[in-house]
């Protein structure tokens, strides 16, 4: 993720409260260092909650901002969650988000919002909405049965190394054993979609060359549901393994994809870093969708950044060595 360095949290709230007076890859690298830097999590809903509808010019930055509510597991970002998902003026990406976000938020209400979330599937004329809705419902209901069996509420995290709060859970102690079942999950466009990402989570937890193999073949190769691919081009993105770049670039050059896959395909580039995964993002940061063109913004700074840490490092490396 891109980072902006050592600014304090005023003026990190500076950035976001300038809306569409400051640039945009400025204010995405604000977005992303909220949660360590503010002093409480309720004060970092309430910073994101007023700076999301200021940026006007950006469907990146509302939906990211949406995406980051629901990170910060503070129930006071339910009610600005909930506005967006319900409005209709919004865009579709940002209502999506705000939908996922609800459903890692696991609110004690969870009840009132299954209701909301079902009524959005059931009206919208947006089929990506449509299914973000259903998988967030299912994950709510899901998460308030398990919290009945244990007594207590369950969040939706994975014991593994990605801290994220996902829209479903892989399988436990799941190994490379796992990897053909998890594939074949992920694939199966006749099961239910938190099915499948049942098997797309697991395919990431397990990591390896099998697992980033299956995910990038299903990038590409699925039609069924643009949620579910650009689901699999952020988990490659969080694993960041250098094979999948191929998988990627085709899927951000495919200009007939829906906007959020080639966004996430974007933004995933801009974690692995390659030669041609930088050319890629060169080549579409004029892209006639601002969405897409901005994540390649976006994704380019984040490889500068981790260029100047791998120089950094190779100075400090080189004068330690001279010393000795």
């Amino acid at each position: 993720m891109v980072q902006l360095g050592a600014l304090s949290w005023d003026e990190l709230r500076k950035v976001l409260l300038e809306g569409t007076s400051a640039p945009v890859v400025p204010r995405y690298k604000a977005l992303f260092s909220v949660q360590q830097s503010a002093p409480s999590a309720t004060e970092a809903v309430a910073t994101l909650s007023s700076a999301l509808p200021l940026q006007k010019d950006s469907v990146l930055l509302r939906h990211e901002a949406a995406y980051v509510l629901g990170q910060l597991g503070d129930a006071s970002a339910i009610e600005p969650l909930r506005q967006i998902l319900l409005d209709e003026t919004e865009d579709e990406i940002v209502r999506h988000e705000a939908a996922e976000a609800l459903a890692a938020l696991r609110s004690d209400d969870s009840e009132a919002l299954v209701t909301e979330l079902t009524a959005v599937a059931k009206n919208t004329c947006s089929e990506a909405l449509r299914h973000t809705c259903q998988l967030a419902v299912e994950g709510l209901e899901r998460g308030r049965k398990e919290a009945e069996e244990a007594g207590r509420p369950a969040l939706p995290l994975c014991v593994c190394q990605y801290s994220s709060k996902d829209p479903a859970e892989g399988l436990a102690n799941a190994t490379e054993k796992d990897i053909p079942w998890a594939a074949s999950r992920l694939a199966d466009d006749s099961l239910p979609l938190f099915e499948r990402y049942q098997g797309m989570f697991t395919l990431r937890n397990v990591g390896g060359d099998g697992a980033v193999q299956a995910l990038a073949k299903m990038l590409l190769s699925d039609s069924s549901s643009a949620v579910l691919r650009h689901e699999v081009a952020f988990v490659l993105g969080q694993m960041a393994d250098e094979t999948s770049a191929k998988a990627l670039v085709e899927a951000l050059a495919h200009i007939e994809e829906h906007g959020m896959v080639r966004h996430e395909a974007a933004i995933a580039l801009g974690h692995i870093g390659t030669e041609s995964a930088e050319e890629a993002l060169r080549q579409y940061s004029k892209d006639p969708d601002l969405l897409v063109a901005q994540s390649c913004e976006v994704a380019l700074a984040t490889i500068e950044y981790w260029k100047s840490w791998e120089e950094l490092e190779a100075r400090i490396a080189g004068a330690d060595s001279q010393d000795t």
